[in-house]
């Protein structure tokens, strides 16, 4: 596909994408939902005292030295970044969810991005029939670019998720 074609999806105002930034190496990545140029970034944090809240902002995603990837993973269509906001703002932190139980031992920004893709489609706005093989998909496309990017000579690649829509 035509990286400009591709870039002007994923960074359309409509979209809603996941944005993983690496933590160092064998760190995994720091997972967040971004609705690029709605000013509307929800994700979970760790703060300095050791527990996850909840932010929303505004963020410059390409200017970002860590971020490995953004995967277009749907479009918001008529829903609005405030009813996007208030669908997730509500995941517990700190807190797994039920059905991730067996595979998690704690609550991590992965966790709570994995309620919120489910959350997201209870509520009709994402199409995502395998938060697991999204998950899958997404360190696929991130892994390549996170070497590069720890070093300083990469950069991050865009990419339209075929697990979603």
């Amino acid at each position: 596909r035509d990286a400009a074609l591709i870039s002007e999806v994923v960074f359309n105002v409509n979209s809603i994408v996941a944005a993983l930034f690496t933590r160092g190496r064998d760190e995994g990545f720091h997972w967040m939902l971004a609705l690029p140029g709605a000013g509307e970034e929800p994700a979970s944090r760790h703060n300095p005292r050791g527990r996850w809240q909840f932010q929303a902002g505004d963020h410059n995603l390409p200017q970002s030295e860590t971020l490995c990837t953004v995967i277009r993973i749907g479009s918001r269509g008529m829903t609005t970044p405030a009813q996007i906001r208030r669908i997730v703002e509500g995941i517990g932190m700190n807190v797994v969810p039920e059905v991730d139980r067996r595979r998690e031992e704690r609550f991590t920004c992965r966790v709570w991005f994995r309620e919120a893709i489910r959350r997201l489609v209870e509520n009709n706005i994402l199409h995502c029939l395998d938060v697991d093989a999204l998950e899958a998909e997404l360190i696929s496309l991130s892994s390549p670019s996170a070497e590069g990017v720890l070093a300083g000579t990469g950069k991050y690649t865009i990419h339209i998720a075929a697990s979603c829509f």
